[in-house]
C-alpha cells in the first residue's frame, strides 16, 4: 500500500527544478537538497492531500537536513519512500527561483570597483612646455605630457593581482581661462619634426603678458588580472593631476642685427 501511493505522488510531481536526495535511516529518511544561490528557505508542495515542508538551508550547494528538521508527511495515509528510489522530484509549478532548477549556479564574480583600487596609486607622469620656463606673446607655446602607462602588483579582493593603468584623455588648463580636452599626449617639436613656434594640437597662444599657472588632468583607465589570467577592464577612470607648470609671458618685437647679440650684445638692434 505505501509502495503504490508513493508511486501514485512520483508520478504527479513530474518536472523537477529542485532534487531532493534521500539517505536512509532507521524509521524516517531524511533528505539531502541541492538548491542554487538566491534560493527561498522555505518551500511548501502539496499534491491533493499531501504535504511535503521543506526547511532548507540558504548556503550554496548540498545540505545535510537534520533529522529533527527532516521533511515530514501531513497525510492520513503515510507516504513511503522506495529503498530503490533515490531522488524525490518537486513539480515545476512550485515558485522556487530559477536559479535553483535543474543544476544550481556558481555564484558569479564580484564586480570590481575603482574604489577597490584605492591602494593602487598610478604615476601622474609630468606635464612639460616649450620653448621653457617662458612663452613669447601671440606666438604658440607648445604643451605636451609624459604620461606612464604601468603595470602595479598588489592585493585585490584578498588576493594577489596585477592592475594596468592607462591613459586615455588629457585637460588643459592653459591658466589665463582656456582649457582643451585631447585623446593624445601632444609631443615636442623636434618629435614631431617641427620648427620652434609652431602650432601644434596640443599649443596655446598667450594674449597677455604675466606671470600664469598651467594644469594638466589625466584621465587613467585601469584593468587587473589574476593569475596572468585575462585582463578584465574596470569601468571609469581616475584622475591625476601632474605638477603645474609657471610661466613667464614675455611681448617680443622682431628687429635686425648685426651680428648676433649674443656675441655682441652691444651690437646695432641688441
Amino acid at each position: 500500500m505505501l509502495m503504490r501511493w508513493h508511486a501514485v505522488v512520483l508520478a504527479a510531481l513530474t518536472l523537477a527544478p529542485i532534487a531532493l536526495h534521500t539517505i536512509e535511516t532507521s524509521r524516517t529518511r531524511a533528505f539531502q537538497m541541492t538548491r542554487g544561490t538566491d534560493c527561498r528557505p522555505h518551500a511548501v508542495v502539496r499534491d491533493r492531500d499531501v504535504a511535503l515542508e521543506i526547511s532548507a538551508h540558504r548556503k550554496v550547494g548540498k545540505q545535510n537536513i537534520p533529522r529533527s528538521s527532516a521533511p515530514s508527511i501531513v497525510s492520513p495515509t503515510p507516504m513511503a519512500i522506495s529503498p530503490h528510489q533515490s531522488t524525490l522530484c518537486l513539480p515545476k509549478h512550485i515558485d522556487v527561483p530559477a536559479d535553483c532548477a535543474n543544476n544550481p549556479k556558481k555564484p558569479q564574480a564580484r564586480t570590481v570597483t575603482l574604489h577597490d583600487l584605492a591602494t593602487f596609486k598610478p604615476e601622474a607622469g609630468i606635464a612639460v612646455s616649450e620653448p621653457g620656463w617662458w612663452a613669447a606673446l601671440n606666438l604658440p607655446a607648445n604643451f605636451y605630457a609624459l604620461t606612464p602607462s604601468e603595470i602595479e602588483k598588489g592585493t585585490l579582493l584578498k588576493k594577489p593581482a596585477e592592475v594596468h593603468f592607462y591613459p586615455v584623455a588629457w585637460h588643459w588648463n592653459y591658466g589665463d581661462g582656456t582649457t582643451t580636452t585631447t585623446s593624445e599626449p601632444g609631443a615636442s617639436w623636434a618629435a614631431q619634426g617641427l620648427p620652434d613656434l609652431t602650432t601644434t594640437p596640443t599649443s596655446h597662444r598667450y594674449r597677455a603678458r604675466g606671470t600664469i599657472t598651467a594644469t594638466l588632468t589625466v584621465d587613467m583607465a585601469a584593468e587587473y588580472r589574476f593569475d596572468n589570467g585575462d585582463w578584465i577592464p574596470v569601468s571609469g577612470t581616475i584622475a591625476v593631476h601632474p605638477p603645474p607648470i609657471r610661466l613667464r609671458i614675455y611681448s617680443v618685437h622682431t628687429v635686425l642685427v648685426n651680428p648676433d647679440c649674443p656675441p655682441d650684445p652691444r651690437g646695432p638692434g641688441c
